[in-house]
């Protein structure tokens, strides 16, 4: 589903985002999509979600390793690698803090609740910047999505994030060449928060 949007938790600063699945959808479905997701996104802030069907919010999540996180598996060891150095030049260079998660399903849920309850229990970022970009791929549901810390609303834009996982990401994804999707993706958010 593509979608993109902002949420609004109360006493944690937004996580905006952009998301899209591998199949393709007309424009009407993803208008109606984005206008759902403003009215359902959850709050996992203080651990109260906003709807009881979330409440797995406050699940224990899979660990942060790294910077790349492929539980999913989609991975080569050489993309994850040059990955891995990409995204920690990055920080290096900007303080800027990107992660790249493959999961292997998302349990049931959302990819919006899944994505943004992650990027909040990993803390993806700087603390009082909330400058951190999360993105999600789901294995199984072939689903993806970009998680954007508010800190980064004057230069990352919702709409760039949904260009990028269209024009960058979902030609590769529908190929199967998951190692060239992260690589170009992460070069093009990279161009864009920098």
């Amino acid at each position: 589903m593509f979608t993109f949007g902002r949420s609004r938790a109360r006493g944690n600063p937004a996580i905006r985002a952009a998301s899209e699945d591998f199949s393709d959808l007309r424009l009407s479905a993803r208008i109606w999509a984005s206008f759902l997701f403003l009215l359902a996104t959850p709050d996992c802030s203080n651990g109260m979600p906003a709807q009881a069907s979330t409440s797995w919010c406050n699940q224990k999540w899979i660990e942060l390793t790294g910077r790349v996180v492929d539980q999913g598996s989609l991975l080569s060891p050489t993309a994850e690698s040059k990955l891995t150095a990409t995204l920690a030049k990055a920080e290096n260079t900007t303080g800027r803090q990107i992660v790249f998660v493959t999961v292997r399903d998302l349990q049931a849920k959302r990819i919006e609740d899944y994505s943004l309850c992650l990027a909040r229990y990993w803390e993806i970022g700087r603390v009082g910047h909330n400058d951190g970009v999360l993105v999600l791929l789901a294995r199984s549901e072939k689903n993806m999505r970009i998680e954007i810390g508010d800190g980064l609303e004057t230069v990352f834009r919702d709409d760039e994030a949904a260009l990028i996982i269209e024009k960058i990401f979902m030609p590769k994804l529908r190929a199967d060449d998951f190692d060239g999707a992260v690589l170009a993706g992460a070069d093009a958010i990279l161009k864009e928060i920098q």
